[in-house]
């Protein structure tokens, strides 16, 4: 037998459950009602699967991982190889395949790490302003003067070359989207009534920057990084494809697309599977992003 106080704890939470379901619901109604938005979570649904299946599915994963076959040298596509080998013999196919793995990570780590950075230092100059924002955005505004694929370059190039390095070049490039970004969204919530209320009470900043800014702040950042995703993705090619990534045997598509322009006009299709790879991967995260970006937008809910 449930006691008065049992039942007044239970029912604001089986409100808020309520609630939250409904906003699944209406948000799974925006995903199905766009037949892009629903292509776009589609093919990426199906390249997390192959990422995390490539050991199984791959035909050839020694081959994959740097093994080679000379006898099958930049043999065409066909039913035993089905995008073709590349100079090396190797099965192309199951390159491409470990590829997506590959490249999924990159956009994890990547846009993880540019989050890890930017999110915090937006957080903290929005909320407290005066000479920490000015010395933040200071700070921020130098690293946006550099177009990112070009910082990218830089700091990969003094790192040295390896796709580790590459990674951290790349968030180096991209934290301080997130971080403008999410200071902007806090610096015209600070002041609202919730905030003031809570200030008042004598609620830390701390808590009040954790629980009640951030998760209030997170819609236009998470619509943000899934579509840097694919930019993310291509800048991480273009470092493997100049030879400062991805070093061979690493079945990275910007490095296989790199070896494969030397023999573009003899197997065409050694720069065509990883090629479309790649742009059937960005467009899908570009597609999901669209998709979020109308599903958390207010004007276009209605709950």
């Amino acid at each position: 037998m449930s006691t008065p106080g049992n039942t007044a704890t239970a029912a604001p939470d089986e409100a808020g459950g309520n609630r939250l379901v409904r906003q699944l619901k209406y948000s799974a109604y925006l995903i199905r009602k766009n037949t892009l938005t629903t292509i776009g979570f589609s093919i990426v649904g199906v390249l997390i699967v192959l990422a995390l299946l490539a050991p199984v599915i791959a035909p050839y994963p020694d081959q994959a991982l740097g093994a080679t076959d000379m006898s099958q040298a930049l043999e065409s596509p066909s039913l035993k190889h089905l995008f073709g080998t590349d100079e090396m013999g190797r099965d192309l196919f199951s390159r491409v395949l470990y590829g997506t793995r590959i490249s999924l990570q990159i956009g994890i780590l990547v846009v993880g790490l540019a989050l890890a950075i930017g999110v915090p230092l937006g957080l903290i100059a929005g909320f407290v302003g005066g000479f920490i924002d000015e010395a933040i955005m200071r700070v921020t505004d130098i690293f946006l003067s550099f177009p990112p694929l070009l910082l990218a370059i830089a700091v990969a190039a003094l790192l040295g070359r390896s796709l580790t390095n590459a990674m951290i070049a790349i968030a180096i490039a991209w934290w301080p989207w997130y971080t403008r970004l999410i200071r902007g969204t806090v610096v015209s919530m600070r002041e609202k009534p919730f905030i003031e209320a809570a200030r008042v009470i004598g609620t830390s900043p701390l808590y009040i920057m954790v629980k009640h800014l951030l998760p209030n702040s997170m819609s236009p950042v998470i619509v943000q990084a899934s579509l840097d995703f694919g930019s993310v993705i291509l800048t991480s090619a273009a470092l493997s494809f100049l030879g400062l990534g991805a070093q061979p045997p690493e079945p990275e598509w910007g490095l296989i697309l790199s070896t494969a322009r030397n023999y573009f006009l003899v197997a065409p299709w050694y720069s065509f599977f990883p090629g479309m790879a790649m742009v059937v991967t960005v467009l899908a995260f570009n597609l999901v992003g669209d998709g979020l970006r109308e599903i958390t937008d207010p004007k276009t809910r209605r709950l």
